[in-house]
């Protein structure tokens, strides 16, 4: 069964879900996969994922218990006759969450391990979590310098958790739901945003030589990418992007190896090279390319380009690769190759007519380190080899500028 709402997608591969308040599923494999994300007033953003998997079950005194990846040191379970959840501790049951209290209720609570005893407020919010405006229940509690909200929902468990650092971080931080597999008895459903990867990309259509560069970005709602000396808090939710191929001449097709893209790291950006044989093209051969990717998702999602058949690339005897036709500017300034690089790589760059060319490298700041073409050059493909010569690692831009056109791309030094 396959429901819509809200771009919310719920595949429901069950007969119905048990109608008991259960506010904290827990059977062995359920997972719940959260979207860490912070905000500090000094250090900017950064991002993470927390996946959360119920590990395993045990039968302490005639009632199960289970083992959570997040806290493996504790036993927990859920009843729903008592509308509460245990941690079990110096052989005795003790209330983690208790859902039978109103809103601002405090009650006593031992935490998960390192166990200590707490006096947490109850509070209710109202919350749009898969498309289900619902009330969530949770608690509330101080811990030094931060202030801590943790939040269930029925039938789906553990959903949300808030954290306000007071101290130097002066961060807020959260912990979202995206993602959840839960099992209830004998039914499983799936839990998703059906947030896909998207990918950005001028396909080509012909070639003249035997190297075929395809660079292209692969964006998706849950990456985050920093700049400057937070570059390391950079977070890529795509987990592989690849290329599918292969050679055709009516009814005969030789297939191809799949090819894993190079990712320019703390980047969203992508490259193929790939070896083309001219001489299967020079013969009437078409090459057919697809580039899929594919994100993090516990509920994995996954994106093509095109969406449905392949690109094609036939021969051509003109010099150089011609771009797709369209809306396509004519001037192209390609990533350079390698990339990340030490000590050397190549920039190319495509020129429609003669003109004034100039190329500069700079560093994060905007500040120029090496002027690399400073002419005027002829129309067709250039290539310029840039040697650090000393440079410090970490992330640098290049710049062409002609008369009436200027594009910068990131490059980045490795050690």
């Amino acid at each position: 069964m396959n429901l819509n709402l809200k771009q919310f997608t719920l595949f429901l591969f069950l007969s119905g879900i048990s109608l008991a308040q259960n506010w904290y599923p827990l059977e062995v494999g359920n997972k719940w996969q959260f979207l860490y994300s912070a905000d500090s007033r000094h250090f900017g953003q950064w991002a993470d994922l927390k996946t959360i998997t119920v590990l395993k079950d045990t039968t302490i005194n005639k009632q199960k218990y289970y083992k959570l990846s997040d806290h493996p040191d504790d036993w927990v379970r859920y009843t729903a006759e008592t509308r509460k959840l245990y941690v079990y501790w110096n052989d005795s049951d003790y209330v983690h969450m208790d859902f039978n209290l109103n809103n601002n209720d405090i009650f006593k609570q031992l935490s998960y391990f390192p166990n200590h005893f707490l006096n947490p407020n109850i509070e209710f919010q109202t919350y749009d979590i898969f498309g289900d405006n619902s009330v969530l229940r949770g608690y509330h509690f101080f811990w030094g310098d931060q202030s801590l909200r943790i939040y269930f929902k029925e039938n789906l468990g553990y959903c949300l958790q808030t954290i306000f650092d007071e101290g130097p971080l002066k961060a807020l931080k959260e912990y979202e739901l995206i993602q959840a597999i839960i099992k209830i008895d004998s039914n499983t459903a799936y839990y998703s945003y059906n947030n896909y990867p998207v990918i950005k990309f001028t396909p080509i259509n012909s070639v003249s030589d035997s190297i075929l560069d395809l660079q292209f970005n692969v964006e998706h709602k849950y990456s985050l990418f920093r700049t400057g000396i937070y570059l390391s808090w950079s977070f890529n939710y795509i987990d592989t992007v690849y290329l599918e191929a292969y050679y055709q001449k009516g009814d005969s097709v030789i297939r191809l190896h799949e090819i894993g893209a190079v990712n320019t790291v703390y980047t969203d950006e992508y490259k193929f090279r790939i070896n083309l044989n001219t001489e299967l093209l020079k013969h009437g051969y078409k090459y057919y390319y697809k580039i899929i990717a594919k994100d993090k998702g516990i509920i994995p999602g996954s994106s093509s380009s095109p969406d449905t058949n392949y690109y094609q690339i036939t021969y051509s005897e003109e010099t150089g690769v011609k771009e797709w036709t369209g809306n396509i500017p004519r001037y192209v300034l390609f990533q350079n190759y390698p990339n990340p690089f030490n000590p050397e790589t190549d920039i190319r760059f495509t020129l429609p007519k003669s003109g004034k060319v100039v190329l500069g490298v700079y560093g994060i700041l905007g500040n120029h380190i090496k002027t690399l073409v400073d002419e005027n050059k002829n129309a067709g493909n250039h290539q310029v080899s840039f040697n650090v010569s000393g440079l410090a690692s970490g992330i640098y831009f290049y710049r062409l500028r002609t008369n009436d056109f200027s594009a910068i791309k990131k490059m980045v030094l490795i050690e």
